[in-house]
């Protein structure tokens, strides 16, 4: 058997299903879906796959693309074989899901957002969808006697009214589970009586199975539709009435198939204080006049009912198992008495001292209480303390246990808990200078007001924004992203909204720089472009003007002669800024001299061995001098071949001085130097020259 605790009987069926068929489950259960189910209007299951084949795909693209979309075709066709479980499951667990005739299902095919239908080819440039989608079909007129009939919504409210009605005077009858068991099963069977003529497939024309919806066996307590055979329920509708009473109630209950008396049944089975399973078949209980199936064990059931795990006709796979019967039949004793000094529901805020009621059994010292969340609360029954753990809502039951005198016996309360509020405080904004950017650097912050250090967190905020990245006179005030907390405990804290903060935006400092320059005393300083660097601007930002004034001993000048001046800068940057100015120095150097020497004059005349010496003058009175080379040995006569050689020589052209001054010079050495020697002389005075004039 499949053991049932807490409120996992009520997905009782669902907690046996596969994976796959869990997920069409959740999707019918989904709230979301629900409201649109209820409309007529279809679900997805899971996640749509969807794929875009591009207009000219390569080969190898084009069949990865298909493939993929070809294999999520077959999985989803795949997925489609576990609906039968699905609905079978679903169908036993929701009974207030009464008002649809079965379930539609497909794998349905989009292309380019239009549905195909059929046999369709998969072309390029086109954009394809593929989803397993589901619709409840919607049951008009229940009855199908044309009379007064209501609408779904009307229908759903009178279901929930007559739940709670019940589950109310059930509670106000005892406050055990045994009466109140016993409570509803005397109201059904007083409002009710079984309809036959549908049973039997009579010709009255029922709407979908009206007769086997919770509705039929509720409907006529408070509310009166169209009278009429067709108010009454077959042995389902008194099943899942009172299963959806039972689940208000918070009495394990489930619903079970098979047969009675060799034909098609449903009942119940539900869970006593005993731990135990036991059956409960309203509808033989009203059609027999008497209650003998009532908390029933195998020792009375299996005389003439028998389990069947199939609940679909067709198409199921799984099996499903029911909870192993107790095999006697439930023993009601006198329950135990109670003195509570007040046992009402109590809301606190977390961290709050919350005291436990007073309870004492006139008949037992054997009290324990149970908390349906013990991440809320619970009692410790060892010391009797109600432990509070966090934020939630908790029923806390104590329970006088069964005994051979009594039968079990309890009491509850609710418990809500409300989050605690917490602070963050000692966050602030760095304040800085204009840097172009909204954002700003936060520093520090703790949480304040925590019950218990460690159970909550929060990742600290580093930066924040401001409405304007300009420089203002006035503080901005910064917008934070509320932290999100965390902890073992987060969801036990709520964070209050954080304090304003804020920060100064001061002008950031640019600073422009003359560089030091110099200028030849003649050249215009105005016409040569000053070198200057500026630094510190943001951004594409720019200066808005730039001037420069000249200085020279505290007075400014427009006009120079030569000396040193200062160059004083001056600029404009706009509000985000300050300007620091750094002066710079323009010298203005002397022009140079240009020298204008006269005609070679012959100081000392060269003689034979002795060199000559000749000197230029130039207007400011600078000397140029150079020697002229001793005379050679004069001979008187000289071979034709010795003339020739003068006469080709270059040197011996007029208009060379330098060549003149060879001609005292040996005939040995003379035309050893040869022509080169003429070069390096030339070379000698440029390079002199050159001197001078640096």
């Amino acid at each position: 058997s499949v053991g049932v605790t807490d409120t996992s009987y009520k997905t009782y069926y669902y907690n046996q299903l596969s994976n796959d068929s869990k997920l069409i489950y959740d999707a019918l259960a989904n709230e979301g879906n629900l409201e649109r189910l209820k409309k007529g209007e279809e679900i997805t299951v899971g996640d749509s796959f969807r794929v875009s084949i591009p207009a000219n795909p390569t080969q190898e693209e084009y069949d990865t693309l298909l493939a993929s979309f070809m294999s999520k075709q077959s999985e989803l066709a795949q997925r489609m074989n576990h609906i039968t479980d699905a609905i079978a499951a679903f169908n036993r667990d929701h009974s207030e899901i009464f008002w649809t005739s079965g379930v539609q299902s497909q794998v349905k095919i989009t292309e380019n957002g239009i549905p195909v239908e059929g046999p369709f080819s998969v072309g390029f440039g086109n954009f394809y969808e593929i989803s397993l989608v589901l619709t409840l079909p919607l049951v008009e007129e229940w009855d199908r006697d044309g009379v007064n009939d209501r609408a779904l919504e009307d229908d759903i409210a009178v279901l929930e009214q007559n739940i709670l009605a019940l589950a109310e005077g059930a509670k106000a009858y005892a406050n055990n589970r045994y009466g109140q068991l016993q409570y509803l099963n005397e109201q059904l069977k007083k409002y009710n009586a079984y309809n036959s003529e549908a049973a039997s497939g009579g010709s009255a024309g029922y709407g979908y199975n009206y007769p086997w919806t919770a509705l039929s066996a509720l409907d006529q307590l408070t509310v009166e539709n169209d009278g009429g055979n067709s108010l009454k329920p077959v042995c389902e509708g008194y099943a899942r009435a009172l299963k959806l009473i039972c689940d208000e109630l918070g009495i394990p209950s489930i619903l079970v198939s098979g047969t009675g008396g060799n034909e098609p049944h449903m009942w119940n089975y539900v869970q006593m204080d005993d731990g135990k399973w036991y059956a409960m078949d309203v509808t033989w209980n009203d059609s027999t006049g008497s209650n003998g199936y009532f908390l029933v064990g195998k020792n009375v059931m299996d005389q003439k009912h028998v389990e069947s795990w199939q609940i679909m006709t067709s198409g199921q796979t799984v099996q499903f198992v029911y909870p192993t019967l107790s095999a006697s039949s439930y023993v009601f004793l006198n329950p135990h008495s109670f003195n509570v000094d007040s046992l009402s529901d109590r809301s606190a805020t977390y961290g709050d001292a919350v005291s436990l009621p007073s309870v004492t059994s006139s008949t037992t010292d054997e009290l324990i209480w149970e908390t349906t969340d013990p991440e809320v609360a619970y009692v410790n029954n060892t010391t009797g303390e109600l432990v509070i753990v966090g934020a939630g809502e908790a029923k806390l039951t104590v329970i006088a246990k069964a005994n051979a005198d009594y039968s079990a016996s309890s009491l509850s309360f609710m418990l809500r808990i409300s989050p605690k509020e917490i602070s963050l405080e000692g966050l602030v904004a760095l304040d800085r200078a204009y840097n172009g950017t909204t954002n700003v650097v936060l520093k520090g912050g703790e949480l304040v007001g925590i019950v218990k250090a460690g159970e909550v967190s929060v990742i600290l905020p580093t930066v924040g924004t401001i409405s304007s990245p300009n420089a203002a006179d006035i503080p901005y005030t910064v917008l934070v992203e509320k932290p999100t907390l965390m902890g073992e405990n987060a969801k036990s804290y709520v964070l209050k909204e954080l304090s304003p903060i804020t920060v100064q935006i001061s002008p950031a400092e640019v600073t422009v720089r003359a560089k030091d320059q110099s200028l030849i005393l003649g050249d215009s300083a105005l016409s040569i472009e000053l070198l200057y660097e500026v630094t510190g601007l943001i951004g594409a930002d720019r200066l808005a003007s730039l001037e420069f004034s000249y200085w020279q001993n505290g007075t400014q000048v427009q006009t120079f002669s030569e000396g040193i001046y200062e160059i004083v800068p001056s600029a404009e940057v706009g509000s985000n800024y300050t300007v620091k100015t750094e002066n710079g120095k323009l010298t203005i150097l002397p022009k140079p001299h240009t020298h204008s020497y006269g005609e070679w004059v012959v100081i000392k005349e060269a003689e034979i061995g002795v060199d000559g010496l000749r000197e230029r003058i130039c207007a400011c009175g600078e000397k140029i001098s150079e020697k002229i080379p001793a005379k050679d040995v004069v001979k008187t006569q000289e071979s034709d071949g010795e003339k020739n050689a003068v006469a080709s020589d270059p040197t011996s052209s007029p208009t060379s001085d330098i060549a003149k001054s060879f001609a005292g010079l040996p005939k040995v050495l003379y035309l050893a130097i040869g022509t080169g020697g003429v070069i390096f002389l030339i070379l000698v005075i440029a390079v002199v020259i050159s001197k001078k004039r640096r």
